[in-house]
């Protein structure tokens, strides 16, 4: 599985880029950058990407989740199977029926870790990636304002918040292309991938 990775990550970003990114990865500590976005924009999605929402692992088809699995591993279906768990949605974008992008989204409800308080009428987006034969195309910003749109039109979502370390650039820029604006940064630590410290741990916009 190590191994397998490791490949996949060379391919994606060269062998330099790949022991940067490898490197950045499992190093504990890192700066996290918050952002935020107030009432949603009213917007659609490209009309070349497909966004499906999907709440439960059941309602996704077996062969998007076979395609997945075999893309990026079962690792992947097994943090599908724990973000279900604790009450996350889980967002696809297709291109063509291919499985482009992946995002996350919480309500407030479902989350009382996070960098500032939420509300019940707050949403966080989390844990997105787009495939790399997919990137350069507006995909990840489109999906971002397609979600922020839709929990705001749907689900009565007053404020969305998103973060990213401060070193991945592409995820800036497609965050702040969304619309969103930065509110603050944090020092985060991290062991086994999940961040078990931030500070500040309230961030103020």
């Amino acid at each position: 599985m190590v191994i397998r990775r490791f490949r996949r990550v060379i391919r994606e970003h060269g062998v330099c880029g790949g022991l940067i990114h490898l490197a950045r990865q499992f190093f504990p500590v890192h700066i996290g950058l918050v952002f935020k976005m107030d009432t949603p924009i009213a917007t659609v999605a490209a009309p070349q990407i497909t966004i499906i929402r999907y709440s439960h692992l059941f309602d996704v088809d077996s062969e998007t989740l076979q395609d997945l699995a075999e893309a990026r591993g079962m690792k992947l279906i097994r943090e599908f199977e724990r973000l279900f768990r604790i009450g996350a949605q889980l967002w696809i974008g297709f291109c063509s029926k291919e499985a482009a992008g992946i995002c996350w989204s919480r309500s407030g409800l479902t989350r009382s870790d996070y960098f500032v308080p939420l509300e019940t009428d707050d949403a966080n987006i989390l844990s997105c990636f787009v495939f790399p034969q997919f990137r350069g195309r507006g995909i990840y910003p489109n999906m971002l304002k397609h979600i922020a749109s839709t929990l705001g039109d749907h689900n009565g979502i007053r404020r969305v918040f998103i973060d990213c370390k401060s070193w991945n650039y592409p995820s800036i820029r497609g965050i702040e292309k969304a619309g969103f604006h930065i509110i603050g940064r944090a020092v985060c630590i991290a062991l086994f991938g999940r961040v078990v410290f931030r500070y500040p741990r309230y961030i103020l916009s």
